[in-house]
This record gives C-alpha cells, structure tokens and sequence, in this order.
C-alpha cells in the first residue's frame, strides 16, 4: 500500500514566507526596544546599588567618611567604592570612576543623594545618567533618566564637582559647600582644590 505524500506547495510556502516576514517586521523593532530599556533599568539599578554603598559607609562609622554639616555637601566617586559591583556594565564597556559619583548633602542632618554614572560603551560613546537626585532615580521610569554624554561633557570627580556645577545640575541642591570628595580611599581637602566656586 503506497501512502499518499503530499509536499508543500509553491503557493502555501510563499504565503508562509510573507507571514512570517510581516510577523518579523513588527516583531524585532520590539525585541530591540525591550532589549534597550532593559540595559537602561540597568543603568538605574547600577546607580541605586552605588547610592546603598555610600549610605552604608555613611552609616557604618565617622571615621571612614566625614559627614557634611548642614546645607553642606561631600562627593564620592566610584573609585572610593566596592568596584566589584560595577565590573558589567549594561553596554559592554566600562564604568568611568573618576567620572561616576554621588553627591551627599546634609539637609537638616536628614542626608540627600544624587548620583552621576557613566560607562564608556564598546563603541566608543558614554552613556550613562547625568546629576540625578535618589528621589527622582526610578527603574520604571528609567528611560527617561538615562542620556548621551559627549567626551566634552564629562566631569572629573577631582575637579568638575563643584557647588555651581551640582546647582546647574539640580537648582538650588546645595546651598552651603562641597567640603571633601573622596576618591580612591583619600580625601581631597577642598583647600587643597577650590571646589567651592
């Protein structure tokens, strides 16, 4: 007994063809899409897990970081922190540590954070999230926090973080001093910098 094989034919696999190149057409610029905003939420997560560790030696004792007086404010950069956290970033290059940082403020002995982070992508490019207060750092709205950075738009911790610079920034974010950066494990005094401009 001969079994009855039929093959596709030209019509049927054509229509196949033109369903799945219509399906494709609508379906990868979504992938891609979902694919970027979750490297953004990464971006965000990045700078929130940066903000913990510096709450956290605010926290755990006086003598690893002085705290600003009121209305003053202190600079941390990554360097100072536990690197390890950083090692991936979300577009496959590398976090830039003098250029990523938190600022501390001490409102009223309640303490406000704000966070810079910046990777310098395979590509070349920085991306990254520029000045953001914690209260206003978001995984759901992540989109909207991070942005290009131009190889001119960078901020060296040392010597970009100055109170004008974080009040153009954020307006009116500190009205007292930046008082002390600290960056690989040293504090830079800001007699020895004149930051405060």
């Amino acid at each position: 007994m001969k079994k009855n094989t039929k093959g596709f034919t030209l019509v049927e696999l054509l229509a196949a063809i033109i369903i799945f190149g219509v399906i494709s057409i609508y379906a990868i610029p979504h992938i891609v899409g979902l694919l970027d905003d979750s490297r953004k939420k990464m971006y965000v997560s990045d700078a929130q897990r940066m903000i913990t560790q510096v709450e956290y030696k605010m926290r755990a004792n006086n003598s690893i970081m002085e705290k600003p007086d009121s209305n003053d404010c202190i600079v941390v950069s990554l360097l100072y922190l536990d690197t390890s956290d950083f090692d991936v970033a979300p577009n496959g290059g590398e976090y830039l540590k003098e250029n990523s940082f938190v600022v501390v403020k001490n409102n009223n002995d309640k303490f406000e954070y704000a966070v810079t982070l910046v990777e310098k992508t395979k590509k070349g490019g920085y991306l990254g999230i520029d000045l953001t207060s914690k209260n206003s750092l978001s995984i759901g709205s992540a989109v909207n926090h991070v942005t290009g950075f131009s190889q001119s738009e960078l901020i060296d911790v040392n010597t970009g973080v100055t109170k004008s610079y974080i009040n153009r920034k954020i307006s009116g974010y500190v009205s007292g001093d930046v008082v002390a950066i600290y960056n690989e494990q040293e504090v830079v005094d800001d007699s020895y910098f004149d930051i405060n401009e």
